[in-house]
């Protein structure tokens, strides 16, 4: 057991340089997280973590703490795409992906202020396929 976690903190730590503890966000088989993003640009990569129509983004230079969460109503699955600057200004939108596919298969992409709670703008509906 030492082997294997060494090996992962090893890991972490060459690609994420600064990182070398255990997960300690608690989550269940249907979540997903990744260590991916900056969003309040401190130089550490926070934890984005992903439920159905929820989207929430753990500190990773504060012990994990609650940075920001976006919950949408009327969607089935919100994904994180990309931190973008569009201006050119240096404030950068979250660009999150919103879809159904129970009902409906439809997909919209959505541009959020940071913290911000309601999409600056959005893409209309457009119809989209599932393969398997």
């Amino acid at each position: 057991m030492k082997t294997i976690l060494i090996t992962l903190q090893l890991f972490s730590s060459i690609i994420f340089g600064q990182y070398s503890e255990e997960w300690r966000i608690s989550q269940d088989q249907n979540e997903k997280g990744i260590l991916y993003f900056d969003l309040n640009e401190d130089g550490y990569a926070d934890l984005t973590k992903t439920y159905w129509n929820t989207v929430t983004i753990y500190d990773g230079a504060n012990d994990y703490s609650v940075l920001w969460a976006i919950e949408e109503e009327n969607t089935e699955n919100l994904a994180i795409w990309d931190l973008y600057d569009f201006n050119g200004n240096g404030e950068k939108l979250v660009i999150l992906t919103s879809s159904n596919f129970y009902n409906s298969v439809d997909f919209r992409l959505k541009g959020y202020e940071k913290y911000g709670d309601t999409p600056l703008w959005g893409t209309e509906s457009y119809d989209g396929s599932f393969r398997f």
